[in-house]
């Protein structure tokens, strides 16, 4: 049973695979709803269900604008906290929670990340290592990205500076590269066949014979996120 938080439209688009693909009694859904007007429309047009436990309606229900409507959203979740315990016991249904999924840099990924740590579940951050260098810029996202590096236990980095800039930190748990060639590299050194990369979408690939018993991996991937079908065969150790 994993819990997805959530609360913006980056979010949910970047969790939306995973609620997708992972059975309905599998997963539950919170959404601190920093912006109730977009992820009404999302949750729409995507065709997903409703979050199981909604903690928060935004200000006066419409999305947050400004740092004071921060501030107020913030403090009625922080007030709720006991209710919203309660309401959580009982969307589990006496299921036992495995781990907690947070994303990005926003104050819900905070939010989510703390709640797990306290709860003494594993806490998935996707879009680990973002840094800008400077606390002032992004403010607040640059802090944010900080907060949960600390209570995360597994760290998705898009890429190898994120994955850098995590080590840098000594962020405790697991580091996974979570691009294309970080995947394909993470495959090949577990024993896995090496990746093909089928770059021409407009042409059907070629048989290549071997036995439907021999294990393959592949990547799918659209022309434009490589220079060259080289970059893939580089990535992934071909």
């Amino acid at each position: 049973m994993v819990i997805i938080v959530y609360g913006t439209t980056g979010e949910l688009i970047k969790v939306l695979p995973l609620i997708k693909s992972l059975p309905e009694d599998q997963q539950i859904r919170i959404s601190t709803s920093q912006q109730p007007d977009q992820l009404e429309k999302l949750m729409r047009e995507a065709s997903i269900p409703a979050p199981h436990l909604t903690i928060a309606h935004g200000w006066h229900n419409h999305d947050l604008q400004k740092m004071s409507d921060m501030f107020f959203w913030l403090s009625g979740m922080l007030v709720r906290y006991p209710r919203t315990r309660r309401r959580l016991k009982t969307a589990l249904h006496g299921r036992k929670a495995t781990a907690v999924l947070v994303h990005g840099d926003t104050v819900t990924t905070v939010l989510g990340a703390l709640w797990g740590r306290m709860r003494r579940l594993p806490v998935m951050h996707i879009e680990a290592g973002l840094r800008s260098g400077n606390w002032r810029h992004p403010f607040p996202e640059e802090i944010d990205r900080h907060l949960t590096s600390r209570f995360a236990t597994t760290h998705f980095a898009p890429g190898a500076i994120p994955v850098k800039n995590l080590s840098a930190a000594k962020a405790k748990g697991q580091i996974i590269d979570s691009t294309i060639g970080g995947l394909a590299r993470r495959d090949c050194s577990a024993g896995a066949p090496p990746a093909r990369s089928l770059h021409n979408s407009h042409s059907e690939p070629e048989r290549s014979g071997v036995e439907e018993s021999r294990r393959k991996r592949w990547i799918l991937h659209r022309a434009w996120q490589v220079n060259s079908v080289d970059a893939i065969n580089l990535a992934s150790g071909t």
